[in-house]
């Protein structure tokens, strides 16, 4: 059947049904009925909302003044209380210190104990040492704690805690098991930072489950933790008191509380007269609106309808194929106009429908032989796109990839309050880079950095960049990590065994290795727009860079700070201070297992 042969029988029966097969609602009259219904719900929309624009200026003029002076009354109340809270909870860590310090003291059993494990098991088992933080005229508010940990180093144990279940644990371990989204609530990193440091202070944070007691109500998890670091007998301990922003706040909320009262009263008198006065407007649109569909009703069926039925029976005649059966000018008017159109369409009609069989059957081979091309292309690029992602996240960290591939433009630059960056490279490497073939010094370093590269997976370092001969990496970054300076140390020690092995065959290059270690805060991320590599900043990163170049062929050279974090468990030998350049005289050690 050809396309005129169709619109022939659509003709057909579109003539038989005409106006008498539509629906009511399928009707013109009813549509412009609508339509005025629409005109006078917009109407009074639009009075609706400069009525009540209107009366909201009046609401904000009543309620102005008094929201005014009671916001000002709560704002000095709340810093006011706020500052003597802390000030209170400072004195009080303090006092609660020096008392506990004299138990220790007065307790035979602890007399020249320099054993930090000694005294955990005496705090830990010790009732009357519990007593301390739970006698009823201690002044602490109801559900406030006092939270005591000794240090074991690299642990941080805790001896009491109103969370019985928790004592005895490292603390380091408990944080290290909570999911990021605990750690931003816990403020971890400004813990870790605190005691790390051994700096004593006040932090605002938000209690997770793990460290939450059950008897605490489930709405109370806003919290102010104050540390007072001390030692006793040369063992470092932190006093830490906890209060719950809520118990000391409840005067604030009272005053909150009465100033969203005083604010609802008032809106709900202005309202009231609101939706009164609406009301009655909304009686009055109703009953015009109705006069209005009436008229219309008349006009439409008289200077419409009828026309455009002359209109539509000669259209169904051009549907059945009579293209020469013109429509009856005698509409008149503006539709007049429409059936000369008409007229003139169809004559036109019929020689359209001819030429578009011919179109059909030519546009049915060109659409298949675009889709297969579109097909191939398509497979084309998703194989282009998989080579990409797969190159940028062999540059990258896999978080950092994951990041810019989801926002190509944006620029990543984040801080870490402890990261522990390694520098290496090899003595007189200028020299012997002139005694050899470049092909040959840069297939063994290529065997060297690969193996680095490994090793710096297998101990969850990030390696950042190579430079000639200079290696450079970062434990702690992206993913913060306690362990990180064991984890660089390991990893240095790792790479001087292995270049040391290398020299015991002689058909190798001698290449002999100096390696710095340094920790410290860093700033980390990734930053233009072409040739992008992970990168670190930082004045930590020129002091690993000073360890490395005052180092010593075949040793770990390692700095104050990263000694002090892992002087229990490795071998470090004093190198005493030396000046550095730029960076005046520095304390430096040799680090072995």
């Amino acid at each position: 059947m050809n396309i005129s042969e169709n619109s022939s029988q659509t003709g057909s029966q579109g003539n038989s049904d005409c106006f008498g097969g539509l629906k009511f609602y399928q009707k013109l009259y009813f549509k412009i009925i609508i339509l005025l219904l629409f005109i006078s719900a917009a109407n009074y929309a639009l009075n609706y909302y400069f009525e009540k624009k209107n009366y909201k200026e009046l609401e904000t003029n009543i309620t102005e003044i008094t929201r005014s002076s009671i916001e000002s009354v709560r704002d000095i109340v709340s810093v006011n209380l706020k500052a003597a809270s802390e000030r209170y909870i400072k004195t009080l860590v303090e006092k609660i210190y020096y008392e506990q310090l004299d138990f220790l003291k007065s307790s035979p059993g602890l007399n020249g104990v320099t054993q930090p494990q000694k005294l955990i098991d005496f705090c830990a088992n010790s009732p009357e040492y519990q007593k301390l933080f739970e006698a009823p005229d201690s002044g602490y508010t109801k559900f406030s704690y006092i939270t005591v940990s000794v240090y074991d180093g690299p642990k941080l144990v805790l001896v009491s805690h109103n969370k019985k279940s928790i004592i005895g644990l490292d603390i380091y371990e408990l944080v290290k098991k909570l999911s990021p989204a605990d750690r931003e609530k816990q403020q971890t990193e400004k813990f870790i930072s605190h005691w790390v440091n051994r700096e004593s202070g006040g932090i605002y944070y938000q209690q997770t489950a793990t460290f939450k007691d059950s008897s605490i109500p489930p709405d109370y998890s806003k919290k102010y933790a104050y540390q007072h670091w001390g030692k006793f007998n040369g063992i470092d301990i932190v006093v830490e008191y906890t209060t719950y922003i809520d118990e000391f706040m409840k005067t604030v909320n009272l005053i909150e509380k009465r100033h969203i009262d005083t604010i609802d009263k008032i809106t709900g008198c202005t309202t009231c007269s609101f939706e009164t006065n609406i009301t009655n407007y909304l009686y009055f649109l109703l009953s015009l609106s109705l006069g209005l569909i009436v008229i219309s009703f008349a006009i439409i069926r008289r200077y419409f309808i009828k026309p455009l039925r002359t209109i539509t029976l000669g259209l169904n005649r051009f549907g059945e194929g009579e293209l020469n059966s013109a429509i009856d000018n005698g509409a008149g008017g503006e539709f007049a106009v429409i059936g000369a159109a008409a007229n003139s369409m169809a004559a036109k009609l019929h020689e359209t429908l001819n030429r578009l069989e011919e179109i059909n059957a030519g546009l049915s081979r060109t659409v298949e032989e675009r889709t297969g091309d579109l097909m191939a292309a398509a497979a084309r690029l998703e194989a282009e796109k998989l080579k990409s992602e797969a190159l940028i996240k062999n540059m990258l960290p896999e978080k950092i990839a994951r990041r810019l591939m989801d926002n190509p433009g944006q620029t990543i630059a984040e801080e870490y309050a402890m990261a522990t960056i390694i520098f290496s490279d090899f003595k007189g490497f200028t020299a012997l880079s002139e005694s050899t073939t470049p092909q040959r010094l840069i297939r063994e370093l290529n065997e060297i950095f690969a193996y680095f590269d490994g090793l710096c997976k297998k101990h969850g370092v990030e390696k950042i960049k190579t430079i000639g001969d200079a290696y450079m990496a970062v434990a702690g970054v992206p993913e913060s990590s306690e362990t990180n300076p064991f984890d660089a140390v390991e990893l240095a020690i790792d790479m001087r065994d292995y270049i040391n092995k290398r020299l015991e065959d002689k058909n190798n290059l001698t290449l002999e290795i100096r390696i710095g270690v340094h920790s410290g805060p860093v700033t980390a991320g990734v930053i233009g727009s072409s040739k992008m590599i992970y990168d670190i900043w930082g004045d930590s990163v020129n002091i690993a860079s000073r360890m490395e170049s005052n180092g010593a062929p075949g040793r770990v050279n390692i700095s104050e700070s990263t000694y002090k974090l892992l002087k229990n468990r490795y071998k470090c030998e004093s190198r005493g201070v030396i000046e550095i350049k730029g960076k005046g005289s520095m304390a430096m050690y040799f680090a072995e297992r």
